[in-house]
Parts: C-alpha cells; sequence; structure tokens
C-alpha cells in the first residue's frame, strides 16, 4: 500500500531517530534523520465558528461554521514519490 496515516500531519513527512531531550538545556537533534514520505492530505474537525448562511426548510438560518486541523494526515510512501521523480527524470530525458 502506497500511504499510511500519521499524527502530526506535516509535510514532509520525516522520521528523526535519536533526538532527545537535556537536563540543563536545549534538545539534541540526532544524527540519522529518514524520509519517509510526503503528506498527501490531512483530516479537518469542523466547528461552528464563522457565520454562514444555510437553508432551512421555511427559511435560511446564520450559523457559524469553522474549520481545525486535527493533526492525522494521510502520507505518499518515499519509495513512491522517489520512485515518481525518477519516471519523471526518465521521461523528461527520453523527450
Amino acid at each position: 500500500m502506497p500511504l499510511f496515516l500519521v499524527v502530526q500531519a506535516e509535510a514532509p513527512y520525516l522520521y528523526n531517530s535519536g533526538t532527545f531531550a537535556t537536563k540543563g538545556g536545549p534538545a539534541q537533534v540526532g544524527t540519522r534523520l529518514h524520509f519517509i514520505g510526503v503528506v498527501a492530505a490531512v483530516y479537518h474537525r469542523n466547528e461552528l465558528n464563522e457565520i454562514v448562511t444555510i437553508p432551512i426548510p421555511t427559511d435560511t438560518k446564520p450559523v457559524a461554521v469553522g474549520k481545525e486541523m486535527i493533526d492525522l494526515g494521510i502520507v505518499f510512501k518515499a519509495e513512491n514519490v522517489t520512485e515518481t521523480i525518477e519516471q519523471l527524470v526518465d521521461n523528461h530525458d527520453g523527450a
């Protein structure tokens, strides 16, 4: 399957192995950073915040509606991303 679900959706999606917090200072960043994919879509939760007019059976009514990202995302796996880039390069070179 070329997709997977992640929490904390950011693009591109990276895995950092070895980062840790220190007692008296900032976090120490690890030396192994892995590209594992690109965020293709994120999930949102609708809220009642923004005023919009919606039809009701006998009239229209103003209501507040809003969207908030809930930090869930669908990610294209790195293998699929690099394969697509390689195919595009090959097609461009062959043209």
